[in-house]
């Protein structure tokens, strides 16, 4: 007997199904404690009831069809500390990945690191089944379908130091800014200020070289999550501490998912069994785990 997965759906003619489909799955990460009690409770139930399929219902293992075949996975560098060839396990979601897919899912990986955009245009290309970690963002969405999130972050402003904006309360605090984003990156967070024609934004080659252009004038602000920041502002060789500053208060709080094309089915299909493995880790602390590891490693080095 295999398991069987139960859900929700909607007409696949319908002009809105993946994005109400992909909004109702993150609302329920929320509750996925009080689920997996729910379901725990249901088997044990369940087990009660019908004595001679405990085994099957209780204790069989989830059954997996392309078990042992290896997973082709993409990600990127300086991306602190959630992805790294150089960090512990390669960065923290480069270890959530790894052990979803090895330890629940029986399935190897072969990981290579590439540029960003080299990486997400790669999956789109059938070169790999997949790439993380990414925010889910509305322009993505169109190409790409994403896993539950793997970790959240507050998404802050740096402003170079002297700048009148000390605390932000709302995007037209923004006005007249120009942010800086490095090459690849999401712009969800500024996504409001940009079409409401408040903001401009440059690129640069990655994180350092935003801060480099932030001090230098050629930008006024960027946004990133605290950890990335901190790292990117310590490995810029003309950018101090006391150049910049972090303006007070989160301008957006985000999610890092992993990321298959959304034209594959079979891909589609591994995000789904990568789901399940993402839940378990989830429901019995391990995810938890391994996220306060690498935290733990990564401010205390």
């Amino acid at each position: 007997m295999g398991t069987v997965q139960m859900g929700i759906m909607v007409s696949k003619d319908h002009a809105s199904g993946q994005e109400l489909l992909e909004d109702f799955n993150e609302s329920l990460e929320g509750a996925s404690a009080l689920i997996s009690e729910t379901n725990r409770e249901l088997r044990e139930d369940f087990a009660v009831t019908f004595p001679d399929l405990r085994e099957v219902m209780v204790n069989r293992p989830y059954e997996r069809s392309a078990h042992g075949e290896p997973v082709h996975l993409v990600s990127g560098n300086n991306y602190y500390p959630f992805s790294d060839e150089e960090l512990p396990s390669q960065g923290m979601v480069t270890d959530i990945v790894t052990r979803a897919f090895e330890d629940h899912l029986e399935r190897p990986v072969e990981i290579a690191f590439k540029s960003w955009v080299e990486g997400a245009q790669a999956v789109l290309d059938g070169e790999y089944d997949a790439t993380f970690p990414y925010v889910r963002t509305e322009d993505r969405r169109s190409d790409y379908a994403f896993s539950d999130m793997l970790y959240g972050m507050a998404v802050q402003i740096y402003v170079r130091d002297g700048d009148p904006l000390e605390e932000y309360r709302g995007i037209m605090d923004l006005e007249d800014y120009v942010a800086c984003k490095p090459e690849g990156y999401y712009r969800q967070d500024l996504q409001e200020a940009l079409d409401r024609g408040l903001i401009q934004i440059v690129e640069a080659s990655d994180e350092e070289a935003c801060f480099q252009r932030l001090v230098e004038g050629e930008a006024d602000l960027v946004t990133m999550n605290r950890f990335t920041a901190e790292a990117a502002v310590d490995r810029a060789p003309d950018v101090g501490d006391d150049d910049v500053r972090e303006v007070e208060g989160a301008i957006a709080q985000m999610g890092l998912h992993l990321m298959v094309s959304r034209e594959d089915g079979e891909s589609r299909e591994l995000l789904e069994a990568f789901d399940e493995a993402i839940k378990e880790m989830r429901s019995t602390g391990e995810l938890q785990e391994i996220q306060d590891k690498h935290l733990e490693d990564f401010q205390g080095g």
